[in-house]
């Protein structure tokens, strides 16, 4: 099963410098996962390609304005598409409401299964499963209820070894049998070794906040918000915010294979110099852009 990250917006709080505000989409074959959903979220899905119809589930961080404000377009382009499955929302306590209220006071309505999920946000716990994936909640340090999400993959069944089937040319009959856990008589290990589930978290807006280490143990790619460079250090601490070289030192204490850094500030023409500052204590550092794709 493929796991590509598509992100479709990687600055803060406004579009700059042809940066949308927050939004990504962790897709697989059948369906895909809308993380956060900033203005102009659906205008970059059909930029980048990705059918609306395969997101079966959205994710919202908190409720600031650059996380939230596309969510109300999309889905009442759902409604005007003839949308019938059924779509499933996790945000927040008040998410429910801004919704509901926007889609009131314009005039919408929902003519499919719209189903929205307020998390607690003081803890982490597991909120979603399906055939394809685990995602667990898990709270951050802003200036109002943040969540952070983790996705990882399902264990996949091993998968029996071809090379012997042909070197025994075994028959139907005993494929059947092994695939069953019945001893054909042959001393074998017939199946592969599977390999290791992927998974990926999205660290949203969030002060350094080393109190999320255990969560994120073992994770392959960690996005990490950055709106600032280390010597805007203070400007972070005062908004909640964090530097790259924050983003860096939670990436080497979780011990991650590589770091994406994104949420960058409009002061930042070039976002570059962030990526140089985080390289000095995680070298496997890349910053973000809208666009940028990476198949796990």
């Amino acid at each position: 099963m493929p796991l590509k990250l598509t992100v479709l917006g990687s600055n803060s709080a406004i579009p700059a410098f042809g940066r949308n505000p927050s939004g990504q989409v962790l897709e697989t074959d059948n369906s895909a996962y809308l993380i956060d959903c900033g203005e102009g979220t659906q205008m970059k899905l059909d930029e980048f390609k990705i059918k609306k119809s395969k997101i079966l589930v959205i994710f919202i961080s908190h409720l600031h304005g650059d996380h939230i404000f596309g969510l109300p377009g999309l889905i009442t382009s759902y409604c005007l598409g003839g949308r019938t499955k059924k779509l499933q929302i996790f945000g927040p306590k008040g998410i429910e409401e801004f919704i509901l209220t926007t889609l009131k006071l314009s005039y919408s309505y929902v003519n499919f299964d719209l189903v929205i999920n307020e998390i607690n946000t003081e803890i982490a716990s597991e909120i979603y499963s399906d055939h394809n994936v685990m995602v667990e909640a898990v709270p951050l340090k802003h200036r109002v209820p943040t969540m952070g999400f983790i996705f990882k993959e399902n264990p996949r069944r091993p998968k029996l070894d071809k090379t012997l089937i042909e070197k025994y040319e075994l028959s139907k009959e005993q494929i059947v049998k092994i695939l069953g856990g019945e001893d054909i008589g042959i001393d074998e290990n017939w199946f592969l070794a599977p390999r290791m589930p992927r998974s990926y978290a999205y660290i949203s807006d969030t002060s350094y906040f080393p109190e999320i280490l255990p969560q994120l143990n073992g994770i392959q790619v960690l996005y990490h918000e950055a709106t600032y460079d280390e010597d805007k250090r203070n400007l972070a601490e005062e908004r909640f915010h964090s530097t790259s070289v924050d983003a860096a030192r939670i990436a080497e204490g979780c011990s991650c294979t590589k770091l994406l850094l994104g949420h960058f500030s409009s002061r930042y023409h070039s976002t570059e110099p962030l990526a140089e500052s985080a390289k000095t204590i995680f070298p496997n550092t890349e910053c973000v852009h809208d666009g940028f794709v990476l198949e796990l």
